[in-house]
């Protein structure tokens, strides 16, 4: 999936789950936290591919993970994601920020790339190290239109659910 395809589908995620309260943190925090923690997040699984978005901008961190990732294997995993929140949740504690919000749409934010990764035919190995690869193959990675298509209907769709 594009840069643009995770972005939409990482608004689309966060605003569904901030309406129907998939974590106590998000219904308290503001919505501009809640966006700004997924926006901040949503790319970051690409940071094992030298040509994505996030890694033409942190080019010392992605040449090392490049090298000793393989695309869509540790970082697209569910260990990733424990990971990533145990690590969200002690560098807020130590910038003073207790913003519960901005952690739990931060790790929203990181699960939606996987799993808009999920719906291409290469899928992902969410069960790192075990290699299979999970896919639901719905987007075709020459189809750019069909992504759009996809995203802009989520994020529809998560514009017009009512509040829980």
């Amino acid at each position: 999936m594009t840069f643009k395809g995770h972005c939409v589908f990482a608004l689309s995620m966060i605003i569904i789950a901030k309406k129907f309260v998939f974590l106590p943190g998000l219904a308290e925090a503001e919505w501009g936290n809640v966006i700004l923690g997924s926006m901040l997040s949503f790319s970051l699984p690409d940071i094992d591919h030298p040509k994505s978005f996030i890694s033409r901008r942190f080019k010392i961190s992605s040449f090392i993970t490049s090298h000793i990732l393989t695309h869509r294997g540790f970082t697209h995993s569910i260990l990733s994601v424990v990971l990533f929140s145990l690590l969200i949740n002690n560098c807020l504690k130590e910038a003073s920020i207790i913003n519960k919000g901005l952690h739990d749409s931060m790790i929203i934010g990181y699960i939606s790339h996987l799993i808009a990764d999920m719906f291409t035919k290469s899928g992902i190995q969410l069960f790192w190290p075990y290699r299979m690869r999970f896919s639901f193959p719905i987007l075709s990675p020459n189809t750019p239109l069909k992504e759009g298509f996809f995203c802009v209907l989520i994020l529809i769709f998560a514009i017009i659910i009512p509040n829980r």
